[in-house]
């Protein structure tokens, strides 16, 4: 099973792409592609063309993904993360446990970080 990709985009502490790349999590920022200050549809096209998840922070990501679905267009899956909700590293040890246990097929329609909270349940 292929595991999934992640792209970051700009609004997402690069600290957390640091960390999932040093547990061998194949983690891609905007950063590292040189694509600061590019238009939500351009980071939306990176991440379909990198075939891994858009991970955010900007929830205007859900509306867009959610409008070109409806269309019939594909889209890169999108993952958002509702800001100060979660620590850096839950965030990590969460998004290791999505790459681990999930596939791309879950991620067909937009998600919210914390639909996947039961996946480290045994955290407390």
């Amino acid at each position: 099973m292929a595991q999934i990709r992640f792209y970051f985009d700009e609004s997402v502490d690069p600290e957390i792409v640091n960390q999932l790349q040093q547990r061998g999590i194949v983690a891609h920022s905007t950063r590292d592609l040189g694509n600061l200050g590019a238009s939500d549809d351009a980071q939306l096209e990176t991440a379909a063309e990198l075939n891994a998840v858009l991970v955010t922070h900007d929830i205007d990501f859900i509306r867009i993904a959610s409008q070109r679905l409806s269309k019939g267009q594909a889209c890169a899956g999108v993952l958002y993360i509702k800001e100060q909700m979660f620590s850096i590293g839950y965030i990590v040890r969460l998004i290791e446990r999505i790459a681990i246990v999930c596939t791309q097929h879950d991620f067909q329609y937009p998600r919210y970080l914390q639909e996947f909270r039961y996946l480290l349940e045994d955290e407390g």
